[in-house]
């Protein structure tokens, strides 16, 4: 069961990367191809709340792989980043925005770090942490316009990565 999880989670997370990236290009956020949806197929239009969707199922499959109180928190963070979508209208949307995107990474971190000490492999765990913030360090300073997208793929990208490692190769 945990193997199929894994998959609908990477398929889930990277498909809908690659139809935005071939459609619209890298935004600055993966959140502005909200926009883009919008921009498209209008504001009356159904299809841009599918990135709500989207982030939707990525945190209830965090949430079904873990089935714990912080992958719940990751779930609702990633949905509260979807709720708060159109976050460029003004700061009272984006300061939830921003909170539940650096929020559900960090919730998802830990989410992946408790999991990693209860199966007994600590330092995948504290191992793959300390990658994902040396990696959203060096983003940070050679980034560029698009850091804030390749901060977001890299880091739910390694959450994955510790995820599979530590259920699928050291097992």
């Amino acid at each position: 069961m945990n193997t199929i999880i894994i998959i609908l989670l990477v398929s889930v997370f990277i498909i809908p990367l690659f139809v935005w990236k071939e459609k619209y290009g890298i935004q600055p956020s993966i959140s502005d191809n909200f926009r883009k949806l919008q921009e498209e197929y209008g504001k009356g239009s159904l299809r841009p709340w599918f990135f709500w969707l989207w982030l939707m199922g990525v945190g209830a499959l965090f949430h079904a792989y873990f089935l714990n109180g912080l992958s719940f928190l990751t779930m609702v963070l990633l949905m509260l980043v979807g709720a708060a979508a159109e976050y460029w209208k003004s700061k009272h949307v984006e300061i939830p925005h921003i909170v539940g995107a650096t929020g559900g990474i960090l919730a998802g971190y830990v989410t992946v770090i408790v999991h990693a000490v209860q199966v007994g492999h600590t330092i995948t765990g504290v191992t793959g942490f300390i990658i994902g913030g040396l990696l959203a360090l060096i983003i940070e300073k050679k980034g560029g316009k698009k850091r804030t997208y390749w901060l977001e793929v890299v880091q739910f990208g390694t959450i994955i990565l510790i995820v599979t490692l530590i259920d699928f190769v050291y097992v």
